[in-house]
């Protein structure tokens, strides 16, 4: 049976089914897109418009449902749930950490064509990189309509990450998990999400250079890379990636 995942590349909730696969050892296509490309490809396949789309037996359009699938895949190498509370913390983490670091990363972003295309590469096809250069304002501007990509809508989401950074922090207290003592959906999911905010390595598709970022967005990136939720970010994907 193949498998075969829809993406855009660059997305935090794609990142989490591709590497759960990854983890998992189940052998995929990834099928990449830019940003609004994707949308005749999902729906091509009976999905909706969002991604990441896995495609097997079934169509399965949604990030935690896709790693249900895997965790009960026979070929699997890796149980997302065996510890009973991962699931409630991963819904948590994709109810809160997915919209609000996705508003607060574009939010730094979008000012700064360079960076934004330099995300959209990577395994993208390439004309709809080309697209996406020259119709980028129109795309920023709907991206920042359709995600409220506002500053008062950048505070409100900071301050919901700031919290539940702090709330992980609180729970892991110097400990590897979140939850019990190996690796599960909870790290996972917690771990993809925030990465557009800590900018770790191995992250499964093109991102800036930390170092070459613009001084106002490095000192963001560096506050997160330095709290201890976000240096369990980097340590998960150190070890898991």
């Amino acid at each position: 049976m193949h498998i075969k995942l829809i993406t855009i590349g660059v997305s935090h909730y794609c990142e989490k089914a591709r590497w759960a696969l990854d983890l998992a050892g189940l052998d995929f296509t990834e099928d990449a897109h830019a940003p609004i490309f994707h949308i005749p490809y999902v729906k091509s396949v009976g999905a909706g418009r969002t991604v990441p789309v896995l495609v097997a037996e079934r169509v399965i359009g949604d990030s935690t449902e896709i790693l249900k699938w895997i965790g009960a895949h026979p070929a699997s190498t890796w149980d997302p749930y065996e510890h009973e509370a991962a699931l409630e913390w991963e819904e948590k983490f994709d109810q809160i950490v997915g919209p609000h670091a996705r508003r607060l990363a574009y939010g730094w972003m979008l000012p700064h064509k360079d960076l934004v295309m330099t995300m959209m590469h990577g395994k993208a096809k390439t004309w709809e990189s080309r697209s996406l250069q020259v119709s980028y304002p129109l795309a920023a501007a709907g991206l920042r309509k359709s995600l409220n990509i506002t500053p008062d809508g950048v505070a409100r989401s900071k301050a919901k990450l700031d919290a539940i950074f702090a709330e992980v922090a609180e729970v892991l207290d110097g400990r590897d998990y979140i939850v019990g003592e190996k690796l599960s959906a909870a790290d996972l999911t917690f771990a993809a999400l925030a990465a557009p905010l800590v900018l770790p390595k191995g992250y499964g598709w093109t991102m800036p250079v930390v170092e070459d970022l613009p001084d106002e967005i490095r000192e963001e990136v560096e506050a997160y890379r330095n709290h201890p939720a976000g240096q369990f970010v980097m340590k998960t994907y150190d070890a898991h990636r």
